[in-house]
């Protein structure tokens, strides 16, 4: 018996007539299987060879199919939570969620919570090794520059202000005759008051 490899290369096992392959020569990741070239068959430990012949195996992929469950991570996407895709095979067409203030940083097999981080990244090109498993969406904050306007005082500045995260104030500018009362999102002290505890969404 001729076993032929994903790589191209042929290993040769000797199988006694009425005797099985050994498992260990047969043995194979999850998701493939040995099969005769010629009939197309499955062949495994249990397989009998019942006569002499020059058989040839080769390893392919077992192209069941996988559920991918998606984690969008606070973001949306309108094509559902869920892909469905072939083991062995590439993971195709990703699609890309979107999260207001965020950038996408791609689909990876943690949560980022964990010790190891956000574990693997994964790609349209990434070949599927598991069963039903979940991909996480990573996000980076996006930095907006934010414009603090004096309303007729001295020291009209601005500064860097990353979403969902606090305000940083510049100095507090001046003008005479008037006390400076703090910021406002409106002209005129209309609007929101903004404080360095106040969050930038």
């Amino acid at each position: 018996v001729y076993m032929l490899g994903l790589d191209g290369t042929v290993t040769p096992v000797t199988v006694h007539i009425n005797g099985k392959i050994p498992s260990e020569d047969i043995r194979c990741d999850e998701g493939y299987k040995w099969i005769n070239i010629v009939t197309k068959e499955k062949v495994d430990e249990n397989t009998v060879i019942s006569e002499m012949q020059v058989l040839v195996l080769a390893l392919e992929s077992d192209s069941t199919t996988v559920k991918v469950n998606l984690d969008l991570n606070g973001g949306e996407l309108d094509s559902g939570t869920s892909i469905t895709v072939k083991f062995g095979e590439k993971y195709g067409d990703l699609k890309t969620p979107t999260r207001e203030g965020y950038t996408f940083l791609g689909w990876w097999t943690k949560n980022g919570t964990s010790s190891d981080g956000w574990g693997e990244q994964i790609t349209s090109d990434t070949k599927v090794t598991r069963k039903e498993h979940w991909l996480y969406a990573r996000w980076q904050a996006n930095t907006y520059t934010v414009i603090f306007d004096a309303n007729g005082g001295e020291g009209t500045t601005t500064m860097e202000v990353t979403y969902d995260g606090h305000y940083k104030l510049p100095d507090a500018p001046t003008r005479t005759g008037y006390t400076f009362d703090g910021w406002f999102t409106g002209k005129d002290n209309s609007g929101t008051p903004v404080t360095g505890e106040t969050s930038f969404n």
